[in-house]
C-alpha cells in the first residue's frame, strides 16, 4: 500500500452521530456542497460526513484539513462564514482552541462522574439495610466497606486538591477495608454523599488552565489531567462492585440499570443537556 499527499487543497468533515444529526448536520454538509459548487471549487476542496467525533454537547462539529481545525457549534446557516473561514482565514466561528478543549475536557469528566454516582445511587435504593453489610465470601468487601473506601479515598484525593497531596497524613486507608461499626443505611449513605460532594465541587472548580499543573500523590508528581484520569479509572470501578453485589441480592427482583437484555434495538439513547 502507498501513500499519496492529500489530492485536495481542504478536507471538510462534517459530524453526522447522531447528536450532530440531530441539529442538521446533513444539511450543513449539503449547504457547504452547494456553495462549493457554485464558486467552481468542488474539484479542490472536499466536504463529506464523518462517524461521530464526540464532543457531542458542541455539535454540530466540523474539523478541516490540513491543520485539523476543529469548528463546534456550525449551523446549516453558517455554511459561507465557516467556508469563507477555511478558504481566506477569517476565523469568525468557534474553533476548539486549547482553552476549549480544556473546558469541554472537563465538562465531560463532570458529566461521566455524575453518571457513574447515578448508576451508584440508583443501585444503593435496591438494597435492603441487610444487603448493605452482606458479604459473598469471607475475601469479598461488602457494599458499607466499598463506600467507606471510595469516601476516605475522595475525601484524601480531592480536598485542597491543588495545594496538598493526594494522600493526606489523616487517612487510615487500611481502616477502610474493615466492616465498619456504625453500619446504618443513613451512616453508610452520609459517607456516600460526602465523598461525592468533595469530590464534583473540586472537578467543577477547576478551570482549563489547571489541567497542566502538577500535583501530588504519595509524592508521586502528575499533571491535574493525569490525576483526574486515575480517578476516572479507581470511582467507576467500585461503583460497579456496588451494582453487582446489590444486584446479586436482588435476584429476580433487580431493576436492570442499563439496556434491558432483549431491548436493544428498541432503545433510544437520552439526549445530554
Amino acid at each position: 500500500m502507498k501513500s499519496k499527499q492529500n489530492p485536495y487543497r481542504h478536507l471538510i468533515l462534517v459530524c453526522t452521530g447522531d447528536s450532530c444529526a440531530d441539529k442538521k448536520a446533513k444539511k450543513l454538509r449539503d449547504e457547504i456542497r452547494e456553495l462549493l459548487e457554485e464558486r467552481g471549487l468542488d474539484d479542490e476542496v472536499r466536504c463529506s460526513r464523518t462517524d461521530c467525533l464526540g464532543k457531542c454537547g458542541d455539535g454540530p462539529n466540523v474539523v478541516v484539513s490540513p491543520g485539523d481545525r476543529w469548528f463546534k457549534g456550525v449551523k446549516p446557516k453558517d455554511a459561507k462564514e465557516l467556508l469563507d473561514a477555511v478558504l481566506h482565514g477569517t476565523e469568525k466561528h468557534r474553533t476548539m482552541d486549547s482553552n476549549t478543549l480544556g473546558a469541554a475536557y472537563l465538562e465531560s469528566i463532570v458529566y461521566r462522574f455524575e453518571g457513574a454516582k447515578e448508576l451508584g445511587d440508583k443501585a444503593l435504593a435496591q438494597t435492603s439495610d441487610d444487603d448493605l453489610t452482606w458479604r459473598p465470601d469471607e475475601e469479598s468487601n461488602s457494599i458499607a466497606v466499598i463506600v467507606q473506601h471510595l469516601h476516605g479515598n475522595m475525601l484524601s484525593r480531592w480536598t485542597d486538591f491543588l495545594t496538598t497531596d493526594g494522600e493526606k497524613p489523616t487517612r487510615n486507608r487500611d481502616g477502610e477495608f474493615v466492616e465498619p461499626e456504625s453500619a446504618t443505611r443513613s451512616a453508610i449513605l452520609a459517607k456516600w454523599e460526602q465523598g461525592w460532594a468533595c469530590m464534583l465541587s473540586t472537578l467543577r472548580a477547576l478551570k482549563p488552565d489547571d489541567l497542566l499543573k502538577d500535583v501530588t500523590i504519595r509524592g508521586q508528581k502528575l499533571t491535574v489531567l493525569d490525576a483526574i484520569q486515575r480517578q476516572l479509572a479507581h470511582v467507576p470501578y467500585h461503583v460497579g462492585q456496588i451494582v453487582y453485589l446489590a444486584r446479586m441480592r436482588k435476584g429476580a427482583e433487580w431493576q436492570t440499570l442499563s439496556i434491558a437484555r432483549g431491548q436493544s434495538g428498541q432503545y433510544v439513547p437520552q439526549k445530554r443537556d
